[in-house]
């Protein structure tokens, strides 16, 4: 299985940038597997990545998200399709714009299972 995986932040070096105060710089990674799975993976963000679910807001450290969820990276909120519908644009060969107008910041190192995509360490 193949997959491709687009950083979300604030900082100008992510593949999907959205400019928030409580974003962090490197927030979050969108992964979009071969198969159509969509994970969702928190980079140790200050303000946290959450999933809404039946009973409310949950957060998460990394899972799988359906497509037609609704995520949130700090205060920000947004529907999943239209953050895989901005990565997905990025493919072509302009940069991509801003999500929204708006610091700690994780700079580690994710390692993932090269089967599934899966976070195997921090």
């Amino acid at each position: 299985m193949r997959y491709r995986t687009f950083l979300i932040g604030r900082d100008d070096d992510c593949d999907l940038q959205i400019l928030r105060q409580s974003v962090s710089r490197a927030h979050a990674e969108l992964i979009l597997a071969s198969s159509g799975r969509i994970m969702l993976v928190d980079r140790c963000s200050s303000q946290g990545t959450f999933i809404k679910r039946r009973s409310g807001w949950q957060k998460i450290d990394n899972a799988v998200v359906d497509s037609g969820a609704r995520v949130r990276f700090g205060d920000f909120e947004i529907a999943i399709d239209k953050l895989v519908s901005a990565a997905r644009a990025d493919d072509k060969p302009q940069p991509p714009a801003p999500i929204e107008d708006g610091p700690p910041s994780y700079e580690g190192v994710i390692r993932r299972n090269p089967e599934d995509g899966s976070v195997i360490g921090r």
